[in-house]
Formats: structure tokens, sequence, C-alpha cells
């Protein structure tokens, strides 16, 4: 509170002024005690009163409710950090809100194919001019018990699963400088589908920074009326769109639903089309050792947005590795993954793969724009 002492040390004085006042008002004479003395002496016992109600309360809070809270909230942030092994192969999902339950089963499978650590983190943001000791665990107690309840999915699941929550200004560094502390192998982004049109950027500014700044794998995947089982996964390919990276999780998500793969080769003439059957092939005989059914599918288009919705009619899940970002790329994706991811009609998986600082193509440390 401002002006504290300041303002209740006036309002004593005053009140002191004021009874010395009082003493020296002229008695009457069928008064057995003085007017004045007996109000300034009434007005010094209410003074007591409330200096020994201040001093005993004020007292019993600072010895109970900061040390649970602030001890309690302090051995639940940074925990949980202590268990990292940097070694070890992780899966980070930084979660806005904790309804992303199809989410954290995702990343869970992952980690359990890999043999991985799944890491969860919520951020607590608050305004740059608080500082963060002066939050209260009341107002992370909810969050954390949300947290909590989602780290159970991975555990279930027989993953290895931290959950963590962290304090701060600004989301997209706090995530970042978590990537790198531990050495992440693979960020999870969850979107909804929604966007504020005419907004140009695919997901919103924090999602779309970290899509082109994480020095990691990068998954973004559009929940937006997602179904289990999964039934048919269509995955695209074209020559801009490997299948390296995307088939394993091709892969991992069909085996846990007994679904279809199909893989489209989107190719302009004959020559890209065997280049991409190569690719396919191969994938299928990793696909038969795992007992997962692959269809193969050759379109000869270069309207590939068009074709890539049209598959999506009829699938389950649309994955795509997306294309290698360019040194002076606004955005995070290409023109035409930002509207397939936009327009697709099942969910979506994106994945942009690592690229190694200082290389070309290399994410930048760009400040995103402000926005949600």
């Amino acid at each position: 509170m401002p002006f504290v002492p300041a303002i209740p040390m006036l309002a004593i004085a005053l009140n002191l002024a004021l009874g010395a006042v009082l003493w020296n008002f002229p008695a009457r004479k069928d008064s057995p005690i003085p007017p004045g003395m007996f109000a300034a002496f009434l007005g010094g016992v209410w003074l007591a009163v409330g200096l020994a109600y201040h001093e005993f309360v004020g007292s019993r809070r600072a010895k109970e409710t900061p040390s649970a809270g602030v001890t309690e909230v302090r051995d639940i942030l940074t925990t949980a950090e202590d268990r990292v092994v940097l070694d070890r192969y992780r899966v980070f999902l930084p979660l806005r809100e904790f309804k992303d339950e199809d989410l954290v089963e995702l990343g869970a499978r992952i980690a359990k194919a890999r043999g991985a650590e799944l890491s969860l983190l919520h951020v607590v943001e608050i305004p740059r001019n608080l500082p963060p000791k002066a939050i209260r665990f009341r107002f992370v107690d909810d969050r954390i018990h949300g947290l909590q309840r989602l780290a159970r999915i991975g555990e279930h699941l027989g993953v290895d699963t931290r959950p963590v929550v962290k304090i701060g200004h600004k989301v997209y560094e706090i995530i970042l400088d978590t990537i790198r502390e531990e050495a992440v192998n693979l960020l999870v982004m969850g979107w909804r589908g929604e966007r504020v049109e005419g907004d140009r950027r695919v997901f919103g500014s924090n999602i779309d920074y970290l899509i082109e700044n994480a020095p990691c794998d990068v998954i973004v995947f559009k929940t937006q009326g997602f179904r289990k089982p999964l039934r048919k996964i269509v995955v695209l390919t074209s020559p801009i769109w490997s299948l390296e990276g995307v088939d394993d999780l091709a892969l991992i998500l069909a085996a846990d639903d007994h679904a279809v793969v199909e893989v489209v080769s989107l190719a302009g003439d004959p020559a890209e089309a065997d280049r991409l059957k190569l690719e396919s092939s191969r994938f299928e005989g990793r696909a038969q050792e795992r007992g997962v059914i692959v269809e193969r599918k050759v379109v000869y288009s270069t309207q590939w947005e068009s074709e890539a919705l049209r598959e999506s009619s009829e699938a389950s899940l649309l994955m795509i590795r997306a294309s290698s970002p360019g040194g002076t790329r606004k955005f995070a994706l290409s023109p035409v993954e930002d509207r397939i991811v936009k327009l697709a009609k099942c969910p979506v998986l994106i994945l942009r793969k690592g690229i190694e600082p200082g290389s070309v193509g290399a994410p930048r440390a760009e400040r995103p724009p402000p926005g949600p």
C-alpha cells in the first residue's frame, strides 16, 4: 500500500495533538471529570488498543502466511529443475492452459517411443513492474495443480514426466531460455485453429517467434477437430516437403492407433515423382517392420495447396515437414503452409527441423510483434 507508514503516523500525530487541545478544555461545574481530559484519555486508550492489535496480528501473519506460501512456491518452481539430465532426449511442452490433454498425450507418445523425458512448463506471466517474489502462493496454486494433473497423463503411459511452473515477464524468453538450459531436443506446441481475421501471423506472436528461433526440432499441432483413435494419417511430400523426420512421427502415432498411413507425393513431372517414390518406398519398408500399413499415392500437380486441402477432407490427421525458412523471411511458415494449416478440414501436424545456429536459414533472434 502506498504512503505506509507515513499516513498512519500522521493520523496518530493529529490524534495526539487533538488530545492535547482537549486536555485544556475548561471543565463544567457539574462534571466530576473535565470533558477534555476524559476525551483525551479515551482517545489514548483507543490508540493503545489499535497498536496492540496491529502488533499481535501482524507478527502472527509474518510467522505463518508468508513463510508457508513463499517456501511452497519456491519448492515447486525449483526442485524439479535440479533433476535435469542434459544428455537425455527431451520432449518439451510449454502450456498456456490446462485443457490440452490431446497435446500432452501426443508429447507423451513421442517421448515413450524415444525413451525420452517429457518436460511440461507453465509460465505465470506478470507485469514488468511487478517482481516475481511479489506473487502469492494462492495465485499459482490452481496452475500448479492443473499442470500436475496433465503430468499424470505422461506418467500413466510410463513416461518420466517433469512439470515445472515459472514466473516471469516474457513468455517467449522464458521458453527459449528453458530450451537452451535443458538441451531440449523437441519442442511441441499446440494451436486451437483460432486466429484474428486479417492477422498474417499464423499462430500468434509467441508461437510464430518460437518456430523461427528455437534451436531444436519444433512440432506445431493444430488440435481443432482432433478425434481418437486415428484412422487415416496423410503425410504430404513434395520437392520441398521432405519425408525425413515426419516419417518417424507418423509411425509412432499410427502404431498406437493401428491407423493407415497414406503418403501423398505431389510432383510436377515424372523425374520428381521417381525421387519421391524412392523416398516413400524406404519408408514403407520400415513401416512393414512395425506392422503399419502404408499406402502410396502420386499426384501430378503444382497446386499443392488445393491438393493438400482435398486430401485433408478424409484424413484423421495431416502431417507436413515445413520447408526451411529463408534468411529474410518475416513469418514462420511459407504462405502455402500457412493456408494449409488454417484451411485444412482435419487436425494438422507441422514439423520444423532444427537448424544449427550460424548456418544459412538459421533462426534469428528477433523480438516478436506485440499480440497474443
